[in-house]
Order: structure tokens, then sequence, then C-alpha cells
């Protein structure tokens, strides 16, 4: 594969990352919801979800599952 695709593979994943992660953002601040209540309702520390969050990691497909079937979003 050629480094410019592989780059350009690399943006689009982390601009999908970021725009999933702002929709949450936004239901959470809409819902009047924090880090620790989304925390306590998928079984992880407030840590992890600040840091998802933040672009710092990624949630784990069972965590996605989770936070889609709390909050009825489609992430």
């Amino acid at each position: 594969m050629q480094l410019g695709r592989k780059l350009y593979e690399i943006a689009s994943k982390i601009k999908r990352r970021n725009e999933i992660m702002k929709k949450l953002k936004l239901w959470l601040q809409i819902e009047e919801r924090n880090n620790s209540w989304l925390a306590r309702q998928i079984g992880v520390s407030p840590t992890a979800v600040k840091y998802w969050l933040d672009g710092k990691s990624n949630p784990k497909k069972n965590h996605i599952d989770k936070i889609n079937k709390i909050t009825g979003l489609n992430l």
C-alpha cells in the first residue's frame, strides 16, 4: 500500500473517531450527564471515559455497544 493512501486512511479513522466522540459529548451535555455517570453505567472508570472523549484512547466494541444501548445513539 502506498504511504499516501495509508496516511489518508489513518486520517479518516481519526476524523471519524472525533466525530463519534463529539456526538457522545453533546448527548451527555443535553442529558445533563457527566463522565462519572456514563462510566458507572458501562462499568469502566471515569478516567477511561475522559480518555475516550479526549481522543487519547478508544472504547472497546463491547463498551460502544453499551453506550449505544444507554444513549440511543449509533456510534
